[in-house]
């Protein structure tokens, strides 16, 4: 046991901890691949709410607005994603 300022510490807590945050690191994964799903969604609709917003009912203004949300979407979710792959050596 260690004795510091009043508070002791035991090997046991500390191996505690350890074992807390090893068995933390599976859902990493996961919560950047959901971020991921985030990021997607946002840039998708945010494209399609500003051109809903900038063409006031014209449709061609809300497609194009659209079609940028699904383009800025897809470059980022593939430079997001680039990682991932690079792990299992499916990446550039």
């Amino acid at each position: 046991m260690l004795k510091l300022s009043g508070l002791t510490l035991s090997a046991d807590i500390v191996m505690i901890k350890r074992n807390e945050r090893d068995s933390l690191q599976k859902y990493i994964p996961a919560l950047q691949l959901t971020g991921i799903g985030f990021y997607i969604a946002l840039c998708i609709g945010g494209g399609a709410y500003a051109g809903w917003k900038l063409g006031h009912g014209n449709k061609g203004i809300l497609l194009a607005g659209l079609v940028i949300g699904m383009i800025l979407a897809g470059l980022g979710a593939y430079r997001l994603i680039k990682p991932f792959l690079r792990k299992t050596g499916q990446g550039e």
